[in-house]
């Protein structure tokens, strides 16, 4: 990533807006408030987007192993991609189950999650803005009893939800 950006361990979410007023100060530019929603959020992106798009959201597993997985969420209408999402596995934590639907890869990571019940937390390390493709990104770890089981870096397009009001 060539543009602004922040490593940290944002446990809270007054920190990451903090980092994001920051981001904001020194690019000369403002989030929206979908953008902050989808930085700060700590649940399902999948289940946020749906939300704010009005309709469900499309998973679409463009490469997919034991150990990565890429998908690209999409509006289920306009087939639009909304985020470009990367996903490191660490694979000896994660019950057989799991794996099973992480590799039939019809379902997000965070709806995988929610249907086999799995309680977690995701701390964000990571948050910035690329020039050159005028998008927001953010990089968090998925944390399941103590262990990291997924490192996912989303990307989020800056032109498609700094038009769009909330």
């Amino acid at each position: 990533m060539t543009g602004l950006h922040f490593r940290d361990d944002y446990s809270t979410y007054r920190k990451i807006l903090d980092i994001c007023h920051i981001i904001e100060s020194e690019l000369h530019m403002m989030f929206s408030k979908k953008q902050l929603l989808l930085l700060i959020e700590k649940g399902t992106v999948e289940g946020l987007l749906t939300v704010l798009q009005g309709r469900p959201i499309k998973v679409d597993v463009t490469y997919n192993s034991k150990q990565a997985r890429r998908t690209n969420l999409r509006d289920s209408a306009s087939g639009q991609v909304l985020v470009l999402a990367q996903t490191e596995i660490n694979t000896p934590d994660i019950p057989p189950e799991i794996m099973k639907d992480l590799t039939e890869a019809q379902l997000g990571i965070g709806e995988i999650l929610t249907k086999h019940k799995v309680e977690t937390r995701r701390e964000i390390h990571l948050i910035g803005y690329e020039p050159k493709t005028e998008s927001f990104y953010r990089e968090y770890d998925i944390i399941v009893g103590g262990k990291v089981w997924f490192t996912i870096m989303e990307s989020f397009s800056q032109l498609l939800y700094s038009s769009q009001p909330i």
